[in-house]
């Protein structure tokens, strides 16, 4: 799911409802709630800073933003090296920590 996501990144966004993916058209929104001082962004790649026993994910598990439920959470895809989810999950926003791959 996440590399086909990714590969219109900015013209996709994914949608749960009644059980089904649903995919539309849109720009790449920066998400509105507040996130350790950083904007986030669909497809931001993060890092769990707690367990979520429920979820079946640990802290410091690398996931990736998938959309904004609400003012204070959003849907986080955890997937293995080989791109394979084994969880979705709604996360807190202030339970996880926004990775940066280049110097700031």
């Amino acid at each position: 799911m996440l590399a086909a996501l990714q590969q219109g990144r900015g013209t996709a966004v994914a949608s749960l409802a009644a059980g089904r993916l649903q995919l539309s058209k849109t720009a790449e929104p920066v998400l509105s709630g507040r996130y350790h001082g950083n904007a986030m962004q669909m497809f931001d790649v993060v890092a769990s800073l707690q367990d979520l026993p429920q979820q079946q994910v640990v802290k410091g598990q690398v996931g990736t933003v998938l959309e904004e439920l609400d003012n204070d959470h959003v849907l986080v895809e955890f997937a293995d090296v080989n791109g394979v989810a084994y969880a979705i999950a709604t996360v807190p926003m202030g339970q996880l920590m926004k990775l940066k791959h280049a110097p700031a």
